[in-house]
């Protein structure tokens, strides 16, 4: 520690042990900006400030003192007998500023628990049944075993005291991750506004923040984003807040803005997974791989580590990359197709002169198959789409221990999965019925939604009568394709 800063704290230090109404130690330890010279000054200070009284040096600032040298059971002390002392004066919006803040994410679950049993002894043992804060208390120690009798202590809290908006809080949080009731959830929040000691910054983030998510749930996004805006305007330094309204930016499509919302998210924290996964969900939207990539690498280097999961999401990235590449970049074509019942037959008109016959590369099969369902959404009399979600592409998907599989189709009318192997030539035995099998699993246990179907499908130029009869045992369908082309006019 410079000595500067040691002389101020040895004079703050004397002054007020020589005056217990003095400040100066308090404010000497508030104004430090420097994280580093906080712990520095916490170790000297910690033991002299512990046993001076209150008046001289608050529970709040000792709590931060204990906190960072690591004392967190002194520290949770120090923050409850502060909580109650802002409870028994009726400052709810500070109270629930530090039990929110501070208490709940800041300390083990044992810890919060035994604060939270102290903190509602205390209360049962000085304040009536009928106190507000009372029944909040008892509220959120139930609300982990049973959130109906949470909610239950919750109401009883607003009936005793109709303005007491914490209540109206603990309800709607209730409604809207438990009951998922969000038109309920609504009204419990809008009363809050309502308030007059609603003033607190903190509850004025947190109020606005859940009521972003019941109007994102209930469709009107927009409306959602709004109170994520006047959520940050109260309190910026909560990064969920950040997350959450990147989410439905990401619904309705404002791909770049929920980026902005992401990194803040990242910027700021909690230390998770979900700001950089979204992320790379919007950069994918906007095709914008390369950058995708970089975030899973970002993401790694934050966990120390990877994954099986990023693995899979960082090798589908490089798929979708290089997708966009142009379909047989190398030929002057043009593409003309027609589908008869049982056979596919693609006419290639090309300047080069040709033939009748089988693809000499299954790619180039999977493409001309891609480009069908592009321009027409049909293949072999049905309707499909490629299957798509916010970890998966369809095309050239990617299973772990199983293989590759050549495409994945989603049909139209029924919304179930279609498992499409291809194979360029013909004389194939049975292995080929058992490797989609095999892709059948693993989509019906990783991929498949409760009651949506797995089918199978191969498709080939000629397919042998052994194969035809193994297929059939297991209700896959087997498809052949003829390849026409001919010079261009």
């Amino acid at each position: 520690m410079p000595n500067t800063l040691q002389n101020q704290l040895k004079q703050a230090i004397q002054n007020t042990i020589k005056n217990p109404n003095s400040q100066e130690l308090q404010n000497f330890i508030l104004d430090l900006s420097s994280s580093n010279q906080k712990k520095e000054i916490a170790k000297e200070i910690y033991p002299i400030a512990v046993n001076l009284p209150d008046i001289s040096i608050s529970l709040y600032t000792k709590a931060i003192l204990a906190d960072l040298i690591g004392k967190s059971e002194n520290s949770s002390q120090f923050l409850l007998k502060y909580i109650i002392g802002e409870f028994e004066t009726r400052d709810i919006g500070n109270a629930f500023q530090l039990w929110e803040g501070l208490i709940v994410p800041s300390f083990t679950k044992k810890t919060s628990d035994k604060c939270l049993n102290d903190l509602t002894n205390h209360f049962k043992k000085h304040l009536p049944l009928t106190e507000p804060n009372y029944q909040t208390c008892l509220g959120i120690k139930q609300f982990q075993k049973d959130s109906l009798k949470a909610l239950m202590h919750f109401k009883q809290a607003t009936v005793c005291n109709p303005q007491h908006w914490f209540g109206y809080y603990y309800m709607s949080l209730i409604y809207v991750f438990e009951l998922k009731n969000y038109h309920a959830a609504i009204k419990m929040l809008q009363k809050c506004f309502k308030i007059e000691s609603f003033n607190n910054q903190i509850g004025c983030a947190k109020v606005s923040s859940l009521l972003g998510i019941c109007y994102g749930e209930i469709g009107e996004v927009n409306k959602a984003i709004e109170l994520f805006n006047l959520s940050i305007k109260a309190y910026a330094e909560d990064g969920i807040v950040y997350l959450q309204k990147g989410f439905y930016q990401l619904k309705v499509k404002k791909y770049s803005e929920a980026i902005k919302s992401f990194d803040k998210c990242i910027q700021i924290g909690p230390d998770s997974d979900s700001p950089y996964l979204n992320k790379i969900n919007a950069l994918k939207k906007l095709k914008r791989y390369n950058g995708a990539i970089e975030v899973v690498t970002l993401l790694e280097d934050a966990k120390g580590m990877t994954t099986k999961h990023l693995k899979r999401i960082k090798l589908q990235l490089i798929q979708l990359k290089q997708n966009i590449k142009t379909i047989l970049p190398d030929e002057d074509y043009s593409l003309e197709f027609q589908l008869d019942v049982n056979t596919l037959h693609p006419k290639k008109t090309n300047k080069k002169n040709g033939q009748n016959g089988i693809i000499y590369q299954e790619s180039v099969l999977e493409n001309l198959l891609c480009i069908k369902l592009q321009k027409e959404g049909i293949l072999f009399d049905q309707e499909y789409e490629i299957f798509e979600n916010d970890e998966y592409y369809g095309k050239q998907l990617a299973m772990s221990k199983v293989g590759i599989l050549d495409l994945l189709l989603k049909e139209k009318n029924t919304n179930d999965l279609v498992v499409l192997e291809l194979k360029k030539d013909s004389g194939y035995n049975t292995n080929v019925v058992e490797q989609t099998l095999g892709y059948m699993s693993w989509i019906k246990q990783n991929l498949a939604v409760p009651k949506q179907k797995v089918k199978g499908l191969i498709c080939l130029y000629k397919a042998t009568p052994q194969l035809l009869q193994e297929a059939s045992k297991h209700d896959i369908e087997v498809q052949e394709y003829e390849f026409h082309f001919h010079k261009a006019n």
